[in-house]
């Protein structure tokens, strides 16, 4: 597995497990799907920024 696409899952998982109500597998797969996408596009920083954005903004 690529490194960067590991530590998208990780960031992912760590700061879900944090959130009061818990997010659907729908959820976590449109997570997965969107910071993927920003991360071929734009880079892995990008989709850190999209990851930690999403889960600020959901309790």
């Amino acid at each position: 597995m690529n490194k960067n696409f590991e530590r998208i899952l990780n960031l992912i998982e760590e700061l879900g497990s944090h959130k009061k109500t818990p997010i659907t597998i729908q959820e976590y797969q449109s997570i997965i799907n969107q910071s993927s996408a920003l991360w071929m596009s734009n880079g892995v920083d990008e989709a850190f920024r999209f990851i930690r954005s999403y889960f600020n903004f959901i309790e």
